[in-house]
């Protein structure tokens, strides 16, 4: 980004600038606070007997879990109120997905209606499942709801995402050991990974049918479901403690979508990133 590039030149600038540069490192603790969405779309079976339209509803909640970051970077003062700091860091963010669906189905004269809470990480879209004498409709990120059961096991959804960031910030002095800072960040994806119940598909003699089962929960990755790039804001609140600690807390909101949309995504809301956290810095000068 042209503000974190431009903030990196600053501090790599004139001797008069290095004088007034404060490097610094930071360890932190972040809680998840994404925020409920929810999404709903009409789709059409083709693959039945007789074409059918299924009406869904759904929505998703995150529950709040920990995580920590690391990072370093430089400070430089230009006057007695204001400064410019750019850093790099890694973080570690976690949530559990809760997906509640609704889903009502008609074919022709017939009517069917079904509800369903799973545990699983992902973005809501419908998904054909073979199962029997030809596909039915079935809805990620969950398997299909004849045969897949609401685990009771504690990690089941539990989604752990790790990201590497370059940001930048302008920091105003409100007393002579506070401050506040705002500004943006450049987030790069490393890993995604989700604890669910994955479904297997297996073959047998007869081609009309498949048989579909579920085995226990397990970690799988998601990466390739989830954005690889995208851009964050930040809020710091600052108050050194000493000349060289410093606590520090700040909210931070994703611009981006934290998945990636499907083929056949549901229409509605979007999770985006959402995080606060808390760390303490240490300044080598």
């Amino acid at each position: 980004m042209r503000v974190i590039f431009i903030t990196l030149l600053l501090l790599a600038g004139t001797p008069y600038l290095h004088a007034q540069v404060r490097y610094f490192f930071q360890a932190e603790g972040n809680l998840s606070l994404l925020p409920k969405i929810n999404n709903k779309g009409i789709y059409v079976n083709t693959f039945a007997a007789n074409p059918s339209q299924a009406s869904i509803s759904s929505n998703t909640t995150f529950k709040q879990k920990p995580g920590f970051g690391v990072s370093g970077g430089a400070q430089l003062k230009l006057n007695e109120y204001l400064a410019i700091e750019a850093s790099a860091g890694v973080t570690m963010l976690a949530y559990r997905q809760k997906n509640n669906y609704h889903i009502v189905t008609t074919d022709g004269t017939n009517y069917s209606e079904s509800k369903g809470t799973y545990y699983n990480g992902g973005v809501t879209y419908p998904v054909y499942l073979a199962q029997g004498p030809g596909p039915v409709m079935g809805y990620a990120p969950y398997v299909n709801p004849n045969l897949a059961k609401a685990s009771l096991q504690k990690k089941q959804g539990n989604v752990n995402i790790g990201m590497a960031s370059l940001a930048a910030v302008v920091k105003l002095n409100l007393t002579s050991k506070t401050s506040i800072g705002i500004g943006p960040s450049l987030d790069f994806l490393l890993w995604a990974k989700a604890y669910s119940e994955n479904v297997y598909v297996m073959g047998s003699d007869d081609p009309d049918y498949i048989f579909i089962w579920t085995p226990m929960t397990e970690k799988r990755d998601i990466k390739k479901d989830l954005t690889s790039t995208g851009v964050a804001g930040h809020i710091q609140l600052e108050h050194q403690l000493t000349d060289q600690f410093a606590l520090q807390a700040a909210f931070s909101q994703a611009v981006n979508k934290l998945y990636k949309d499907q083929e056949m995504t549901l229409s509605g809301g979007k999770a985006r990133m959402r995080n606060v956290s808390i760390g303490l810095r240490y300044y080598l000068k």
